[in-house]
């Protein structure tokens, strides 16, 4: 990134099993919105929020992959080079947690170095039938020296926090030898949105996609 920028640019990649709700956490994001149809995403999809955290800007690239096992091989493709990982699993499913963990195995070996690993339990407002603990979650992250966040799209929980975490992170390893940019208003032509408190703590505007007829959720 150009020193002079103003703006701290940031791919982002979303990693995990379908139906854990990758998809409605970006829609939330960029455009604070929740469908309960989410149609799951084929190949991959791209969009881009720009967001202020106290004094610098960031505009997040985000590709969200698809979850089917059929294209795991083309995944590379779009965590080649990321800045951030988020490895999304489904609380209530802790098959998509091992699955997360597998993903963070992958990014150790094939990822860009200085990746930042984001591991997040989405689903939370169902979390009367979480059958993933919170401690092995914070177990695992601090295992792979990253972040972890748990969320709800559905609910508009703990979202906005999570990236002001990254943005943190980002500005502590990624962007740390950069001069901080002024502060600015302006930001891509989605609106910037506000979420209520969320758990996400750290241990150690065009859009276009492909989307499948068949459905997932949260």
């Amino acid at each position: 990134m150009n020193r002079r920028d103003k703006t701290r640019i940031a791919k982002v990649c979303l990693l995990g099993n379908v139906g854990v709700g990758k998809s409605s956490i970006v829609r939330r994001f960029t455009l604070d919105e929740f469908r309960e149809d989410e149609m799951t995403t084929v190949g991959a999809a791209f969009t881009d929020k720009t967001i202020q955290h106290q004094d610098n800007v960031y505009k997040f690239q985000i590709w969200d992959t698809a979850g089917q096992e059929k294209y795991a091989p083309l995944t590379h493709m779009y965590y080649r080079d990321a800045h951030v990982a988020l490895l999304v699993y489904d609380i209530t499913d802790p098959a998509s947690f091992e699955r997360a963990k597998s993903w963070a195995r992958v990014l150790k070996d094939e990822g860009s170095k200085g990746v930042i690993v984001v591991i997040v339990g989405n689903k939370y407002d169902l979390a009367e039938k979480r059958r993933v603990e919170e401690e092995d979650v914070k177990a695992f992250a601090n295992e792979v020296k990253g972040l972890y966040a748990f969320t709800s799209a559905k609910d508009n929980t703990g979202i906005i926090q999570m990236f002001y975490s990254i943005c943190e992170r980002l500005e502590q390893d990624t962007f740390k030898d950069l001069p901080a940019p002024k502060a600015s208003n302006n930001t891509d032509s989605q609106q910037n949105i506000q979420l209520s408190p969320g758990k996400t703590t750290s241990d150690g505007d065009s859009k276009s996609n492909q989307k499948g007829k068949d459905q997932s959720c949260c």
